[in-house]
């Protein structure tokens, strides 16, 4: 079973990162879905597309341990569970899942390269600049992966990644600004080379 990291952070938050090696059968033998979730991965003509949403969902089994996952989108496509918060994220091969009972959550995992770096001037603000080497590409990594989870986390779009979505220079915290409204929130860092991931809470 390739369940590279399962682990608690405090007392609400869990992840869980899966690496796929198996098969839609094996997946489906260790799940209980509800029959619209269900049909909605079946449907799914790409093969990697489902093999990463059935991934995603035995990786939150893990968290809640709990076979008996029921999964629905809300109007921004974020999934979401009848009780807690979850958030998901796959970069083909690798998911990772964090659920919380209390409060809103997001996660983010990227492997790591080297083209990130032509992208950067579109997520990384006038002020990070400052304080992360703009030349590698882990931090570089890092930054959009932690904004990644933080527009998961706040779950409602419209969000400008430069603008509104700030971190700070010891990657241990992270504010959303929208208009008038500041969220500050916590930055938990996992890197499993070549991955980096980035939870919020």
């Amino acid at each position: 079973m390739p369940l590279i990291l399962k682990e608690q952070i405090g007392a609400s938050v869990s992840i869980c990162i899966w690496q796929i090696n198996e098969t839609e059968a094996f997946f489906l033998d260790q799940l209980q879905l509800k029959e619209a979730d269900l049909n909605s991965i079946l449907q799914l003509k790409l093969p990697s597309r489902r093999l990463e949403k059935l991934a995603c969902r035995v990786a939150l089994s893990q968290c809640i341990n709990n076979s008996e996952v029921n999964i629905s989108y809300n109007s921004f496509g974020a999934p979401q569970i009848e009780k807690g918060f979850i958030s998901f994220s796959h970069a083909k091969e690798i998911v990772a899942v964090a659920y919380s009972p209390n409060h809103p959550i997001g996660i983010d995992i990227e492997k790591v390269d080297s083209k990130i770096l032509k992208l950067k001037h579109k997520f990384v603000g006038s002020e990070e600049v400052n304080y992360f080497d703009m030349e590698d590409p882990e931090q570089i990594t890092q930054i959009w992966c932690a904004k990644e989870a933080l527009f998961k986390w706040y779950e409602k779009g419209e969000v400008d990644f430069r603008k509104d979505l700030h971190i700070a220079p010891d990657f241990q915290t992270a504010t959303i600004l929208k208009g008038e409204n500041k969220m500050n929130l916590t930055l938990k860092r996992i890197k499993i080379d070549p991955y980096i991931c980035v939870v919020v809470y």
